[in-house]
């Protein structure tokens, strides 16, 4: 089977270098739609295969985690993406400190989005946001002094849309506009229009992202606790340390069990502070701290 690939344009790339000189890093933050990953489907020229990853601990960062390692691990031109990951719930004031002149990715959180926009312009970061960058009029005003700034800034804002850039898309909306082969438009009224379009992608987003309830009062988080749950999802913890009112773990295993596991741990009302994930060979080794029960 081939693969087929999303792209940047290339004029981007090129203006991304030219912008800077010491090379390129891809921040990814609360990637909440699969454009984030979309990015990531084959290696980006000038790019440091380093990503670092700013985002809540929850069923969509885990999604993309997925995404990318199916990228890493495919048999046919495979990435090799490292990813550098902060899941503290202070994930976007960290992202702000991040060294300027790097290339933040949004996704998603169309309500924030033209905010989050500004204030990574505002920190000396080029932006790649999906579509829509606003959804009220009253985000007009952002979205010029975000542009301004970026002018003034030398920085990059741009839509990251790939598929619009891929050219088997722009191939397809040339042959549409062929009548010869498409055919036109049919007559239609307001009553009846020749084209009806609808869409379940909304409501379908909600029902397979809702949060199974927990039966009854969660095991309290303990050491041992926690250490069995590893033990019996298949990980190896390497390490296991109680200080301070946090529970500091170390451990390793397949990236599917890893990934499971965290999504299983939160779910149960686990309260994750701080989240490093590294891909080592085949195994996503893992550095977490989490809230320790009381008592």
């Amino acid at each position: 089977m081939k693969l087929k690939f999303a792209i940047l344009p290339t004029l981007l790339l090129t203006l991304l270098a030219q912008a800077e000189t010491d090379g390129l890093r891809l921040i990814v933050v609360d990637p909440a739609h699969p454009h984030a990953a979309e990015i990531q489907v084959q290696p980006l020229p000038g790019f440091s295969n380093e990503v670092h990853v700013y985002a809540p601990l929850g069923t969509e960062l885990t999604t993309y985690l997925n995404g990318i390692a199916r990228y890493n691990q495919r048999p046919e031109n495979p990435t090799q993406w490292a990813l550098d990951i902060y899941s503290g719930p202070d994930f976007f004031a960290r992202m702000l400190k991040e060294p300027p002149g790097n290339v933040v990715v949004l996704s998603g959180r169309n309500q924030r989005k033209m905010s989050d926009i500004l204030a990574s312009i505002q920190a000396g970061q080029h932006v790649l946001a999906d579509k829509p960058w606003m959804i009220e009029s009253s985000d007009l005003p952002k979205l010029e002094v975000a542009l301004s700034l970026a002018d003034e800034k030398r920085l990059i804002a741009y839509d990251c849309m790939t598929q619009r850039f891929d050219p088997a898309y722009q191939i397809q909306r040339e042959l549409l506009k062929d009548k010869k082969g498409f055919g036109g438009s049919l007559p239609c009224t307001s009553d009846d229009p020749s084209v009806r379009v609808g869409s379940l992608a909304a409501l379908l987003k909600r029902v397979t992202q809702r949060q199974p309830q927990s039966a009854g009062t969660s095991e309290p988080l303990t050491p041992a606790s926690l250490s069995e749950r590893a033990r019996l999802a298949g990980l190896h913890v390497a390490g296991l340390e109680a200080r301070e009112g946090q529970l500091e773990v170390s451990l390793q295993g397949p990236p599917a069990a890893v990934l499971s596991w965290l999504h299983a741990l939160e779910r149960d009302g686990g309260q994750v502070q701080r989240l490093q994930l590294q891909a080592v060979d085949e195994q996503l080794q893992v550095q977490l701290a989490m809230a320790l029960a009381e008592g």
